[in-house]
């Protein structure tokens, strides 16, 4: 660990210790001007928008666990999944896939992985992604990311690269998460931003153009020579959202290696149950019961039946 990113451990650990005994005091007085009150981690905004956030220590770490699900189709989800070009029955898929195996849209630091310093959103993004989905929200809705983001020194600058305003200077890159991660009024900023109907579906673009997408429309089985995609394979709900989770949980390669083996045995197109058992088979045989037991869960759930 470096000197820069040790001191900002360190501040880390004396910004919570500070904050985490509730005394009912407002602590205004390190950024006075911010629109927002605080009692211990329990932030009250006081600008036109409103609303609270309630922060927890997890970890070392600050979080919000989120309180505004992926739940149900919403205006969002719709429009996102047409710009996309997805058929209904993914969208189902990938609508299931983020309720249950996501997070809320104002979730921020439930994404735990060591290299990460923020993360934020139903899909816990961080880094680049984080980045991107930010300057997407305030091309798109600049009004909006004033009002949550700016208006409390986060911005977005070309690059992307996210940066802060704090104390006089202003922060870039790496050391902006940090300097959010850090401060629990920023954090709670950030979090009460997801709630936002535009940086929702901010979130839902990028999650589909760089997760998504790539998969759903790449040839299903290049060495066969078929044309065929996969969305256009996978023609259930069920099959979309058993790939989707895994993607979720094990990434796009891992994902599609997996589902690829499973195929030299097994057509979904032919014999869609023995496609699934084939699947369980080969994830058992990895020693991933959890998966193999998912796998059956999601393939047997009314959500991804109902007409």
């Amino acid at each position: 660990m470096d000197h820069d990113v040790a001191q900002l451990v360190e501040s880390w650990v004396t910004e919570f210790e500070r904050d985490a005994e509730p005394d009912g005091t407002p602590e205004s007085n390190h950024e006075p001007q911010l629109p927002v009150t605080s009692s211990g981690l329990f932030y009250t905004f006081t600008d036109s928008i409103g609303g609270s956030v309630s922060l927890e220590q997890h970890d070392g770490r600050f979080q919000h666990r989120g309180t505004v699900a992926v739940r149900g189709r919403c205006a969002s989800l719709d429009d996102a999944g047409k710009e996309t070009k997805l058929p209904d029955h993914a969208v189902r898929a990938f609508e299931f896939v983020a309720s249950w195996f996501g997070y809320p849209f104002d979730a921020v630091n439930l994404r735990a992985a060591e290299r990460n310093v923020l993360s934020w959103g139903f899909w816990g993004l961080a880094g680049s992604e984080l980045a991107t989905c930010l300057e997407q929200w305030k091309r798109e809705s600049p009004e909006a990311f004033t009002s949550y983001l700016s208006a409390f020194g986060v911005d977005i600058a070309d690059g992307p690269t996210l940066h802060v305003k704090a104390d006089g200077a202003t922060i870039d890159g790496r050391g902006a998460e940090w300097t959010i991660a850090t401060e629990p009024r920023l954090l709670a900023a950030l979090a009460r931003a997801g709630r936002d109907a535009s940086a929702q579906k901010a979130q839902l673009d990028i999650v589909l153009k760089k997760w998504i997408a790539p998969v759903l429309f790449q040839p299903w089985d290049p060495s066969t020579g078929r044309d065929a995609i996969t969305v256009e394979t996978l023609k259930s709900a069920q099959h979309v959202a058993v790939l989707l989770y895994l993607i979720r949980r094990h990434g796009r390669r891992a994902a599609m290696r997996l589902v690829r083996t499973v195929n030299t045995r097994y057509r979904p197109e032919n014999d869609h149950d023995a496609w699934l058992t084939g699947l369980v088979r080969l994830l058992k045989s990895l020693r991933r019961e959890h998966d193999s037991s998912e796998v059956l869960r999601i393939s047997s759930s009314p959500e991804l039946t109902a007409a």
